[in-house]
């Protein structure tokens, strides 16, 4: 009678307990349909959560396929919005939308962080504090640059066209 009760009270605690393994899943399902283009070429990296257990957003980067980089958010350095509004022929309130949609991106996967450096190639990956596998867009696998990268995403499964799952490695 105590083993029965014993695992009656597991399996109970089990249940209860939130997982939060399947975040790269959830991700998938929510951005499988979206435009990812638009993120090509930014890195949005968070630390920390905040009073409501959402992530906070450290930095947004634009980098761009020469090697150069600008820091849009936070606005701490206003020469590097000056300088990427005027690189992308954008004006001030162009780039404030550009990234609202980013941190909402950003809200709505969950992701820790979510990288697309050109000199990687053409691809965006997602992170996820816990869960053991990150989640890839790759549009077109003769655009990955990176000998490791184009090796890492093969090893991947693959969700759809341009999709994969990877078990995370203590690389990245």
């Amino acid at each position: 009678m105590k083993n029965f009760l014993f695992f009656l009270f597991l399996i109970t605690f089990l249940k209860c307990v939130p997982s939060k393994r399947n975040e790269a899943i959830n991700a998938y399902t929510q951005l499988k349909k979206t435009n990812m283009l638009p993120l090509l070429n930014f890195v949005i990296d968070t630390r920390g959560i905040n009073d409501s257990g959402q992530l906070i957003v450290r930095s947004i980067r634009y980098f761009e396929v020469s090697g150069g980089s600008y820091l849009i958010y936070p606005k701490i350095d206003s020469i590097d919005i000056i300088r990427f509004c005027k690189k992308q022929n954008l004006t001030l309130p162009q780039t404030d939308t550009i990234i609202n949609i980013l941190l909402t991106h950003q809200a709505k996967t969950k992701a820790t962080t979510i990288n697309s450096n050109p000199k990687l190639g053409e691809f965006v990956y997602y992170s996820f504090e816990n869960d053991d596998k990150v989640l890839v867009y790759c549009p077109d696998a003769h655009k990955i640059y990176n000998s490791y990268w184009k090796d890492y995403i093969k090893k991947g499964e693959k969700l759809d066209d341009y999709w994969y799952i990877i078990i995370r490695t203590e690389a990245q």
